[in-house]
């Protein structure tokens, strides 16, 4: 008996720590959530223009003045809250905000190309 609940202390002792040394950081979840949103207008310029001047108008973009002001606007919408075990990161907006990311394990989970597509709609980002 004693020695069942000394394996389960140690193996909970041992995943806690594991969860603590490798729970992602707000520039972890902004890199992943940045990545993922200029994915998603690539493909919705893609679409709509065609996909060589899509992809060249989305290298200028990021490239310029405006690819620097839109990765500062977007680094202050989105705030991370650290738990320790693990991480959400949030887009805040005037009046409220919204679950985007849950970092756990050293990894971000997002939403894909087309749920960015959607929730900009639902949400008027």
């Amino acid at each position: 008996m004693r020695r069942g609940c000394a394996v389960s202390f140690v193996a909970l002792t041992v995943l806690v720590v594991t969860m603590v040394a490798t729970c992602p950081t707000a520039v972890n979840h902004k890199v992943v959530l940045r990545e993922a949103t200029y994915g998603a207008i690539q493909d919705k310029l893609n679409a709509t223009v065609g996909s060589e001047l899509g992809g060249l108008l989305m290298d200028m973009a990021q490239q310029s003045f405006i690819g620097s002001i839109s990765t500062f606007s977007f680094d202050r919408i989105i705030t991370v809250d650290n738990y320790y075990l693990f991480s959400v990161g949030r887009i805040v907006l005037p009046g409220n905000s919204h679950i985007v990311s849950i970092g756990i394990f050293g990894h971000v989970f997002a939403p894909g190309k087309d749920e960015i597509l959607e929730l900009s709609k639902r949400y008027r980002i």
